[in-house]
């Protein structure tokens, strides 16, 4: 468990010193991606298709560049991030919902609180 902390604290660090150049990274990858924007539709087309209690984890989320998106197509999301600094950035960078600071989990046979994953790339959808 202290190298799963340790590694935790080093990724929280390595990205929380570079954050303001991830912003820009990813500012808007999506409008230069049409191929990742018509994924990212077709996968809240299969949400919702499921009906609407269904609830979508942006794990990994960085400033919400991918949370903002699903928010827009009308999903109840949530954004979570190890790293602090990226998470400050989203309020400045884009209308989105809250993001939080949380550690991106590891696929576990323990339940989730979210629920049981329905899909997972980087997004995954639950009940």
């Amino acid at each position: 468990m202290v190298a799963d902390a340790t590694h935790l604290d080093t990724v929280r660090c390595d990205y929380d010193s570079m954050a303001d150049r991830y912003a820009e990274f990813v500012r808007d990858p999506l409008n230069a991606e049409p191929f990742g924007r018509a994924l990212i539709g077709v996968f809240a087309d299969l949400v919702r298709s499921h009906g609407n209690n269904m609830k979508v984890a942006d794990v990994g989320c960085g400033p919400g560049h991918v949370t903002d998106l699903l928010d827009r197509l009308h999903l109840h999301v949530r954004g979570t991030d190890p790293s602090p600094a990226t998470i400050d950035l989203a309020p400045r960078t884009r209308p989105t919902p809250p993001l939080h600071v949380a550690p991106t989990p590891r696929p576990a046979p323990a339940p989730h609180p979210l629920g049981p994953p329905r899909a997972a790339t980087r997004l995954a959808a639950t009940r």
